[in-house]
């Protein structure tokens, strides 16, 4: 499932913002959604983030499901080359999302273009909700 919108921003530019929340049961599954995430990437001009609730984790991550030939929805979209966040070789405590009471992995993203600045990313704490929040900061490229 997603949300995707277009976003002017000041001085004229324009964003595309997709609210993403992806299948939580099968990982073949949250693929094929991110297969769709990508052709809607590729289809439009205007860069765009995708941010939400993807079910799934770089493959090395705690508690990852890799599907049968490795990969993972969030490893896809990465390897594709039109996103990218802050995906750390040994992520810590402080980069889970889920679930909001004792966090124990990291399926919860905001990804953006490559060659945008991710200032800032990290989970939130709350308990609105069974996931964290996250937080980004993201800045545009010089030459938007």
């Amino acid at each position: 499932k997603g949300l995707l919108s277009t976003l002017e921003l000041p001085g004229g530019g324009k964003l595309r913002l997709l609210a993403v929340h992806l299948e939580h049961r099968r990982e073949e599954v949250r693929i094929a959604g991110a297969r769709a995430i990508e052709r809607a990437r590729l289809a439009s001009k205007t860069p765009m983030i995708a941010a939400g609730d993807f079910n799934s984790s770089p493959p090395e991550y705690p508690r990852s499901s890799p599907a049968a030939e490795g990969r993972t929805a969030l490893s896809l979209l990465l390897a594709g080359g039109g996103f990218a966040t802050a995906v750390r070789k040994a992520p810590g405590a402080a980069d889970m999302t889920f679930p909001s009471t004792g966090p124990d992995r990291a399926i919860d993203w905001v990804l953006a273009p490559p060659g945008w600045k991710l200032l800032e990313h990290r989970p939130l704490d709350s308990k609105l909700s069974d996931h964290l929040p996250v937080f980004a900061r993201v800045g545009l490229p010089a030459s938007r």
